[in-house]
């Protein structure tokens, strides 16, 4: 992917614009932005990085593009991993970010 530009939700603004707010192919949304505007500023984009979250599953999921997910997560053994294994919630088609 050449000329990307990033576009970043989170309910902790703060540590994202501590982290990433410097950087020029980031973009952060505003504070003022309720989760379902998050939500539907996400799902205008052409690809997703995911965390192991629902939000962004279903952020990933209405967008339609290629999703990227960190293999390593949720963590083996974990009560998320328990509760729903990888691979119900990781559909094969999400690429992995480890092999």
């Amino acid at each position: 992917y050449s000329n990307t530009l990033f576009l970043m939700t989170s309910d902790d603004k703060n540590y994202c614009n501590s982290m990433f707010g410097n950087m020029s192919n980031v973009i952060i949304t505003p504070k003022s932005f309720s989760p379902e505007l998050d939500l539907a500023a996400l799902v205008v984009c052409q690809h997703t990085i995911v965390t192991s979250g629902s939000f962004g599953w279903w952020a990933a999921f209405l967008t339609n593009g290629d999703v990227v997910y960190d293999k390593a997560n949720p963590a083996p053994g974990s009560g998320l991993e328990n509760d729903c294994p990888r691979i119900s919630y990781y559909p094969p088609w999400y690429i992995s970010l480890k092999n």
